[in-house]
């Protein structure tokens, strides 16, 4: 779903081509302004579609970015790797503001996620600051480029351009789609790690990249009962 938010002006980047970029300090009282529908109150998910990965939960990880909003806040800023936010265009508003046309946040899901959750619980996130790049572009390889970039540390290298493809996400409207099926009948493809995490699936109702590959590859050896992939 397309929407625009405004943020306080940074540090201008480099413009290369068609691309054009800006590094603020975010304080997490304004990330959450993005991040939180007004409507409902609750996270806006769809900011989190070209991310390869959703919300992975009580890692060690996250639990550590909490642990640094409650103790050390004001050191949030210098633990944390930041988020990257890529919009479609990004426009000088009123008040020394920015204007982001569709943003997606490709890179710090996990930070988000648990300084929404850290919010909603009460805590005080006033002295949290992160590190924000805001990348402007329409090119689906620079697009594809970056979110590879931003994730090569934490899932398979090239499983992450191919899931980021126009046609993994189709794939995953279509899967949805099937909505005349009878519910114990579907399948649902989850293209991103975790992201059906909370809703009430079977086992065999949830496909993943790797599952999809390995049926396919059984269906064609005709060994469907037999094989496996390493």
């Amino acid at each position: 779903m397309a929407y625009n938010s405004y943020l306080i002006l940074g540090e201008k980047l480099a413009v290369m081509d068609s691309v054009q970029g800006i590094v603020v300090k975010l304080p997490a009282e304004e990330l959450l302004k993005i991040l939180i529908n007004p409507e409902t109150g609750f996270l806006r998910k769809g900011l989190f579609d070209e991310n390869v990965r959703d919300y992975q939960g009580e890692t060690l990880v996250n639990s550590s970015i909490r642990d640094t909003i409650i103790n050390a806040p004001e050191s949030f800023i210098l633990r944390n790797n930041g988020i990257t936010i890529l919009v479609s265009r990004l426009e000088t508003a009123l008040y020394g503001t920015l204007k982001l046309n569709n943003p997606q946040i490709v890179n710090g899901c996990q930070t988000c996620n648990v300084i929404y959750n850290a919010s909603r619980a009460g805590l005080d996130v006033s002295k949290v600051n992160i590190i924000t790049r805001i990348i402007s572009t329409d090119d689906q390889h620079t697009i594809t480029s970056i979110v590879g970039a931003n994730n090569n540390q934490n899932v398979v290298y090239d499983m992450i351009y191919e899931i980021s493809r126009p046609f993994h996400k189709k794939l995953e409207e279509y899967f949805a789609a099937q909505t005349a099926l009878p519910e114990a009948w579907r399948v649902y493809y989850e293209r991103r790690s975790k992201s059906l995490l909370h809703e009430r699936l079977l086992g065999y109702q949830r496909a993943t990249f790797r599952s999809l590959i390995q049926s396919s590859v059984a269906v064609w050896f005709s060994m469907p009962c037999e094989y496996t992939l390493n």
